[in-house]
């Protein structure tokens, strides 16, 4: 009879997270530390030599610096229900720190992130491509699925106040919906809201550009090629529909998972390909981009 494995002793790790609470959180050096300390712990829980208690011991070993005061807690707490909500990723793009000093590197850490600064390009993204559509004067129409914050669309209006660019904002979480119409309530002209699961959505419009910036890597390659495919028939011919992804090796993922709860479906330029021609995408109507941190990837298809 096989014995059960011996418990997997943390406390190496709980010890180092223990020492940059009490210095205040990591520097530089006791960062790169640190991200390789989770990435250790990562590959332990993924293997099964570490469970739910010992994570929990690890998570406990942050004490109020995983907690709604920093980034990090908040992220890992989930005030409204869901892992990357709207106010999360709002407070990324502002790069909010704590007025506590004890806390304040520890949020200087989260944003130093290449995942944070991958979701801070993918809003100056999407404002380069609707300055781009803008510039023809003509009256361009834009789905913006799973809209989240809405502070890329006022900060394009702030520097393009005459644009003729007419939003459609979908996202399912009221308080999201509540929170982007306050920040464009000056443009609720071009702004409309629907409160709506992406999936269960519906329109007559047709579309110039699709958007869906941080969605599709919540979904396995089925519900992805689903929810694509009906975009897809949302854009008018001509159009275009642009959906962001996470890429493989995101060098973030073992922070985000332990310190965040905060997983991703991660995929390749090759595997975004792939499910554009599940849909019968045909490959001189796809391309894939990148922000500069090549973190955050973009499946472009003309239609």
């Amino acid at each position: 009879m096989t014995s059960p494995a011996p418990a997997f002793d943390v406390s190496k790790w709980t010890a180092f997270i223990g020492d940059l609470v009490e210095a205040g959180g990591p520097g530089p050096q006791e960062g790169a530390t640190l991200m390789a300390h989770l990435d250790e712990i990562r590959s332990a829980w993924r293997c099964g030599l570490i469970g739910a208690s010992e994570m929990g011991e690890l998570r406990q070993a942050f004490g109020a610096a995983l907690s709604p005061a920093t980034m990090q807690g908040r992220s890992f707490l989930k005030r409204h229900g869901y892992p990357g909500d709207f106010e999360i990723i709002d407070q990324i793009y502002q790069q909010v720190t704590s007025g506590d000093p004890s806390l304040r590197r520890w949020d200087e850490f989260f944003h130093a992130h290449g995942a944070a600064k991958a979701v801070r390009n993918r809003k100056v993204y999407f404002g380069a491509a609707l300055d781009e559509l803008s510039r023809s004067g003509n009256r361009v129409d834009v789905l913006n699925v799973a809209s989240g914050p809405c502070r890329d669309l006022a900060e394009f209006f702030e520097s393009h106040p005459s644009a003729n660019i007419h939003l459609t904002c979908v996202d399912q979480d009221a308080n999201a919906i509540a929170h982007g119409q306050e920040l464009c309530r000056r443009w609720l002209d071009r702004v409309e809201f629907v409160q709506a699961n992406a999936f269960r959505f519906r329109t007559n419009a047709r579309f110039d550009l699709v958007w869906s910036a941080g969605l599709f890597d919540y979904f396995d390659d089925r519900r992805f090629a689903v929810l694509l495919s009906k975009l897809l028939s949302l854009a008018r011919e001509g159009g275009e529909v642009v959906v962001g992804n996470f890429n493989e090796g995101n060098p973030s993922a073992a922070y985000q998972e332990i310190c965040g709860d905060w997983p991703l479906n991660y995929r390749s330029a090759a595997s975004l390909l792939d499910v554009a021609r599940a849909c019968g995408v045909p490959d001189e109507a796809i391309r894939v981009e990148s922000e500069p941190e090549r973190i955050n990837l973009f499946l472009r298809i003309r239609c």
